[in-house]
């Protein structure tokens, strides 16, 4: 049975099955956080506490990067970058 996950960041908003979103699996992480070059404090803060939070129900640390990296991996993106500009994510209504 699929149960829908919404998941809202500030420049992020999807509607996901569980059987889409995995952030880790069997111990390994499937997912990173993406922030900007010079991400704004409570964005850096917002990150941690992401990344801590999913580190406590997995016990798996989900790196924190400045860019995406590999394909296939889930990307978290946190606050506004070239990258989400990119996607055509914006912060404006």
């Amino acid at each position: 049975m699929r149960i829908p996950a919404i998941f809202l960041f500030p420049f992020f908003c999807t509607v996901l099955t569980a059987a889409d979103l995995v952030l880790v699996e069997k111990g390994i992480p499937r997912a990173e956080i993406i922030l900007s070059e010079t991400p704004a404090r409570s964005v850096r803060l917002a990150a941690h506490e992401l990344q801590e939070s999913i580190a406590k129900i997995s016990g798996v640390r989900l790196p924190i990067r400045n860019a995406p990296t590999e394909a296939g991996t889930i990307k978290l993106f946190i606050g506004e970058s070239p990258h989400t500009a990119t996607l055509g994510l914006k912060s404006e209504g």
